[in-house]
């Protein structure tokens, strides 16, 4: 009669064993596997929020030539409308709105409700929050306030700048503005982005 209490210990030494190289492996493949990010993902730089008729309401992170269709994709919009914006910039905020709620009348053909767009910004607050860059020729006062060191006074300045000389070229022509300096445009690189 054999003993089957030697060979159970056996083999739990040998499941131990293996379960030890395997992790072993594993580890030593995740510290040399150049494909592996060692670090957080990177920062999203097109963050775009769709709120409304979509199934993952929120923050979508788009690459650099997606389009308003591609962020209401990835949203799981419930339905797409027959026109859209073409561009959308980093910050904006598109809310799906069904255009018949009671539905039947206002669906389109092959029973897809009708559905609009309505196209705006977030807060100044989450595009603070979500370090979305701010265009000096796009963005109001409020946007402009949540930039470190930007205050009420230098926010009217730039908007009123923009109006009497036109829009800005490039970030450096912040520079026209009284109050902004070397080391304020410092303090601003990287969360101002003139768009074309």
């Amino acid at each position: 009669m054999a003993d089957t209490r030697g060979v159970s210990e056996h083999a739990r030494r040998t499941v131990a064993l293996l379960v030890l190289v395997a992790a072993a492996g594993l580890g030593w493949r995740a510290a040399t596997d150049p494909a592996r990010p060692a670090t957080a993902p990177p920062p999203c730089h097109r963050p775009v929020a769709v709120a409304g008729e979509a199934r993952g309401t929120g923050v979508v992170c788009l690459g650099p030539t997606a389009t308003a269709v591609d962020a209401l994709r990835a949203a799981g919009a419930r339905c797409l409308p027959a026109s859209l914006p073409s561009a959308v910039a980093p910050g904006d905020r598109l809310t799906v709105v069904r255009s018949d709620t009671r539905g039947g009348a206002g669906d389109r053909p092959g029973g897809q409700p009708a559905c609009r767009v309505e196209r705006d910004r977030l807060p100044a607050l989450a595009l603070r929050t979500l370090r979305v860059p701010i265009d000096p020729n796009r963005a109001d006062e409020a946007e402009l306030r949540a930039l470190p060191g930007i205050g009420p006074a230098l926010a009217k300045r730039i908007v009123e700048s923009r109006r009497a000389q036109g829009p800005f070229a490039t970030v450096e022509e912040l520079r026209r503005v009284r109050g902004i300096g070397p080391r304020t445009l410092d303090r601003l690189r990287g969360r101002l982005e003139v768009r074309p």
